[in-house]
C-alpha cells in the first residue's frame, strides 16, 4: 500500500521530467511521429502513475489486497508500455513497437482486476479497537486483517486480545469485536 504511493509520486515527477524533455529537448532530434510516441508514452506514464495513488489509497482505505494486486498489474503494465515507448524514440528500435501492446494488455487486466477487486472486498463495517494504546479503525474483523491492514504481515509478532495470547495459528480465524483491546509486537532481530 505505502510502496504503491511512494511509486505513485515519484513516476508522477518522472512523467512531468519526461514530459517537458520531450516537448522541449528532443524537438530539434526526432519527426513529428516520433513526438507523438513520447507524448503518448509520457501521458500514460503520467495517468498511470496517478493511479498508483489511487490505487494505493484505496488498498490502504479498504484494506483489499486484491487492489494492491491490481496496483502491481498497472506498475508493471505502465513500465512496459511508456518505457517501450521511451526506449523506441531515444534508440530508433521500431521493433520496440512490439513490446508496447504487452503493457497495453497488462494496463487493461489491471483496470478490470481494480474494477472487480470490491466484489472480492469482504463486506463489514469499520469497527473500533484499542491497538498498543491507540484508537484504530478496522476495516474487517480478523486479527488477521488487522495485521494487514498495519503492513505486518509476515513478521514474527506477538498478538494479545483482552489480556489474552492469541496463538499465531488462530490468527486468520479470531474475530474481533468493537472495543477490543489488543497488544500487538513484533520481534526486531538485530547483533
Amino acid at each position: 500500500m505505502k510502496t504503491l504511493l511512494i511509486l505513485g509520486a515519484l513516476n508522477s515527477a518522472l512523467a512531468i521530467m519526461l514530459g517537458a524533455f520531450g516537448a522541449h529537448g528532443l524537438k530539434a532530434r526526432v519527426d513529428e511521429s516520433l513526438l507523438a510516441t513520447w507524448a503518448t508514452a509520457s501521458e500514460y506514464h503520467f495517468f498511470h502513475a496517478l493511479a498508483l495513488l489511487l490505487v494505493g489509497l484505496l488498498a490502504k482505505t479498504f484494506g483489499a489486497s486484491s487492489m494492491v494486486t491490481a496496483g502491481w498489474v498497472l506498475f508493471a503494465g505502465m513500465l512496459v508500455f511508456s518505457g517501450s515507448l521511451y526506449v523506441l524514440v531515444l534508440s530508433g528500435q521500431k521493433w520496440l513497437g512490439a513490446i508496447t501492446p504487452l503493457g497495453g494488455t497488462a494496463l487493461i487486466i489491471g483496470w478490470l482486476m481494480l474494477a472487480w477487486s470490491p466484489f472480492q472486498t469482504r463486506l463489514i463495517k469499520i469497527m473500533k479497537l484499542i491497538v498498543n494504546g491507540d484508537t484504530l479503525s478496522l476495516d474487517g474483523n480478523t486479527i488477521a486483517d488487522l495485521v494487514a491492514q498495519l503492513e505486518l504481515t509476515g513478521r514474527r509478532l506477538a498478538v494479545e486480545v483482552n489480556r489474552e495470547i492469541i496463538p499465531k495459528s488462530q490468527h486468520a480465524d479470531f474475530t474481533l469485536n468493537e472495543g477490543d483491546v489488543l497488544e500487538i509486537v513484533h520481534a526486531i532481530g538485530g547483533g
